[in-house]
């Protein structure tokens, strides 16, 4: 079906990823595995979490706004022998609510 993931990176940040089979798209599987990954990166004080999608990729634009993600910029990186412009996201809005 897919899977859904938090990665620590170097500088860090919590990466937030995940992918989903084609045929169960629209289903709102993303957004609802997505709030329960959150939850706990909440509930166990975990920040920040970003995430980035390729710049094309309409979908997962939508989870990450639904998600409360803000967008923060773009950049290009290596994808599949080339290279592929992404758009950068930061997810705050636990870290507002605890100020």
């Amino acid at each position: 079906m897919g899977v859904i993931s938090l990665k620590q990176l170097s500088n860090s940040e919590i990466n937030l990823a995940y992918w989903l089979g084609e045929v169960y798209w629209r289903n709102g599987f993303c957004t609802e595995a997505g709030e329960a990954v959150l939850a706990m990166t909440e509930d166990l004080g975990i920040s920040p979490v970003i995430a980035t999608h390729l710049k094309g990729n309409v979908g997962s634009r939508a989870v990450l706004l639904r998600l409360g993600f803000h967008q923060t910029g773009e950049e290009v990186v290596d994808h599949r022998g080339g290279s592929e412009p992404i758009v950068c996201y930061r997810y705050t809005d636990h870290l507002i609510s605890m100020s």
